[in-house]
């Protein structure tokens, strides 16, 4: 199955394109003597709660087709990850809507007992 990427995705994903970033960012780390340690690359990824995962689903001939149902909570949550070159890891950061923060969320999470 596919999906449609944005024109400037496709862009990004272009050989040359990537091969070109990388010189560039291998000249300015060298030109600076930037350590690995000082180079760190940073993601996120948000979460839609609620949301029915896209999937197949088989059912008689003749049958309507079934739908499947959600909640129609659309909130999202985000998680953030951030990795140095030199291997050093960052505990995830998790996003999300509210207007407090209860201790238990979290419980077990290495480096929450400071919370």
């Amino acid at each position: 199955m596919s999906s449609s990427l944005d024109r400037q995705r496709v862009a990004a994903n272009d050989p040359a394109v990537v091969k070109k970033f990388c010189m560039v960012v291998q000249r300015t780390v060298y030109k600076n003597k930037i350590s690995p340690q000082n180079i760190w690359n940073m993601d996120e990824k948000g979460y839609m709660l609620g949301q029915a995962a896209k999937c197949k689903v088989l059912y008689r001939v003749g049958c309507r087709n079934p739908h499947l149902k959600q909640d129609g909570n659309r909130e999202i949550v985000t998680d953030i990850e951030i990795v140095s070159a030199a291997g050093h890891i960052l505990p995830p950061y998790i996003i999300y809507k509210g207007r407090s923060h209860l201790m238990g969320w979290h419980a077990g999470v290495k480096g929450d007992e400071d919370a």
